[in-house]
């Protein structure tokens, strides 16, 4: 495959991944924003954060196009440590979020429940619902 070739399939599945990056980064707002505004009840899912990996090809595609306009030394001596840095900061990211975002709900009173009517058993990481002030009528 040419280069060229290479290249733009490579920045078509980035622009292609660009909307579950959002959409994760929406969902730390949402939570926040249902927090500010006292809903009686928010969901937090865990795994969604995970979606933050997407960024991972946007730093292939800047790679990429550094290999392009001849910068191989910078990339030989960079290209590795900036990768895998960015993946593992995505993960780092990806597991401290749900874990800021449950601390922050707990600061302002919500109460994380068990509601019996929702299985998450099928996606991947744990749906928590959070109650303002008790769970007991989600129960009902």
């Amino acid at each position: 495959m040419k280069a060229k070739t290479t290249n733009t399939a490579l920045l078509a599945v980035a622009v292609l991944v660009t909307p579950a990056v959002v959409f994760s980064i929406y969902d730390i707002f949402r939570v926040l924003e249902e927090a500010s505004q006292k809903h009686e009840t928010i969901i937090l899912h865990s795994g969604t954060h995970y979606l933050l990996l997407g960024t991972v090809l946007w730093v292939l595609v800047v790679l990429q196009q550094m290999a392009l306009k001849g910068r191989e030394a910078t990339i030989k001596k960079w290209g590795g440590k900036v990768l895998i840095g960015w993946f593992l900061s995505c993960l780092l990211l990806a597991n401290v979020i749900p874990m800021a975002l449950s601390s922050h709900l707990k600061e302002k009173g919500y109460h994380k429940c068990v509601v019996l009517d929702v299985t998450a058993n099928h996606r991947r990481g744990r749906e928590y619902i959070y109650a303002l002030p008790q769970c007991a009528e989600l129960n009902k």
